[in-house]
Formats: structure tokens, sequence, C-alpha cells
């Protein structure tokens, strides 16, 4: 699932490079409105920057011949080939692939949005090369996610039924935990039995109340520490979160475990 943070992503880097390359405004302008509508095309069009900027590069490398017309026979010329780092020549490749993908591709196999998205990704590491490289210039600052707010990370991982159908199963698996401790084996029972039922659910609601209010806490309390770690690392994919808040649920589960069982010896009398 592509959320809006990718799309600003790359169109900050768009308005970058556009910034950087004047004369490729209309072609960034195109790429832009092609995003969402028609990935191929935008594709395309990256690929035909990469091209024309390959030749730019042929005729400051050697410059008494005529470049030949395609990407590929550019890079297979050995001069080329060596003024240009390994990592950047696999970028490269990536992209050519993605671009012939592209010019091939027939209505029942079109290219993604994802593929487009990476396409300017991997445009950008370029041009980025091939300013610093050829005209001394320092590197364009990377873009990154700005910082949600609590409230807008919940409000993005919520609307995933995925999410939402793993947070029920915790809620779920937790309460049913809370509620009928009984059947567990006495060792691991008497944190529940003698701290959490005998303490904590003494305040005049039943114990199935308090049991979901104490599941939801639980929940909320994992999701803090969750977005906490997305704020320092802002570049996660879905899976990437849904894993950090599960670390998170496990860490304040086992927490919480540990401290009724620190609590248990104290509350025996209750």
């Amino acid at each position: 699932m592509i959320g809006s943070e990718e799309f600003e992503i790359a169109n900050t880097k768009l308005i970058v490079l556009k910034n950087s390359f004047e004369s490729y405004d209309d072609q960034f302008e195109r790429i832009q409105s092609y995003l969402s509508n028609d990935p191929d095309s935008a594709i395309l069009r990256i690929t035909a920057i990469l091209e024309d900027i390959f030749k730019k590069i042929w005729n400051q490398v050697l410059q008494n011949s005529e470049p030949p017309s395609t990407l590929f026979e550019i890079l297979q010329n050995d001069s080329i080939k060596q003024v240009i780092p390994n990592n950047i020549l696999s970028r490269i490749h990536n992209l050519r692939i993605l671009g012939n993908l592209s010019r091939h591709s027939s209505i029942d196999a079109p290219a993604s949005t994802e593929d487009a998205l990476i396409s300017i990704h991997l445009l950008f590491t370029v041009m980025n090369w091939y300013r610093s490289q050829f005209f001394d210039l320092p590197e364009l600052p990377e873009p990154v996610q700005a910082q949600l707010t609590f409230r807008e990370y919940l409000k993005q991982m919520f609307t995933d039924y995925r999410t939402l159908s793993l947070i029920l199963f915790q809620a779920i698996f937790c309460y049913g935990l809370f509620r009928y401790h009984e059947y567990l084996p006495s060792d691991l029972e008497a944190p529940f039995k003698y701290t959490y039922e005998g303490v904590f659910t003494n305040f005049g609601v039943s114990s199935s109340v308090f049991s979901m209010i104490y599941c939801m806490v639980l929940i909320l309390v994992s999701s803090i520490f969750a977005w906490s770690i997305f704020k320092e690392f802002r570049k996660q994919g879905y899976i990437s979160r849904i894993w950090s808040f599960e670390l998170m649920f496990f860490v304040v589960f086992n927490g919480q475990f540990i401290f009724l069982a620190i609590l248990d010896p104290f509350t025996v009398l209750w």
C-alpha cells in the first residue's frame, strides 16, 4: 500500500531536481502529472532525461565524437564506464530495465505507480551524482518524510484493515488472559490472581470492564512507543511499522507481566 508520504517525498525530489536542472522543467512537470494516472509515461519521461544526461556526459568525456543513439550503447564505452561508480551504474541499469518494461508494456500489464516512484528515487541519485561529478557542486539534500503527530500516525495505521485485525486479535488475547487467568498454570496465574485481580480491579467496576480498559491501555502505550521509533526512522514502510508495533506490544506486555510478578509477594494478603 502506497501512502501519501511516499508521493510527497517523490514530488519533493522532483521539485529539487527541477530547481537544480532548469532545462528539464517541462519534463519534471509532466512526470508529476503522470505519476498517479499514467506511470508508464512517467517512467518513459524519466528514462528520456537519463538518456539525455548521458549524451551530455559523452560530449564531456569524448569531445570529438557523436554520442550513440541509445543509452545502452553509451554505457558500453570503456571511457564512460570509467567515470561511473558501480553504485550509480547499478541504478542506471535498474532505470533502463524499468524503462524497457514501460516501453513494451501492454494494457493488461502496465507499470505500477510504485515502479514510477522507484524510478524517481533512482533518477534523483543519478542526477545528484552527475552534478557533483561534472560540475563540482554540493550534493542535493535528500528529502525525508516529515514527522507525523501521534494522531496522524494512528490515523494512517488504523485506516488499514490489516492493522485493525491485528489490534482486535491482540485485544481479544489480552482480554481472555486477564479475564480467564484461572486456567493458567499456578506459577503463571499468581501475578494475575493476587495483583491484577486483588488490587487493580478493586475499583468498584466489574473485572470484564477493567480487563477491556487495561487491554486498551496496553495497546495505546505500545502505539506511543512504536510512534517514537517511527519518528526516528521516518522511511519505515507499512510492514516495518507493523513490526515496530508488534515489538513494542511484546515489550509492553512482558513488562507489565514482570511488574505484576514483582508486586505479587507484597499483595498476597489481598
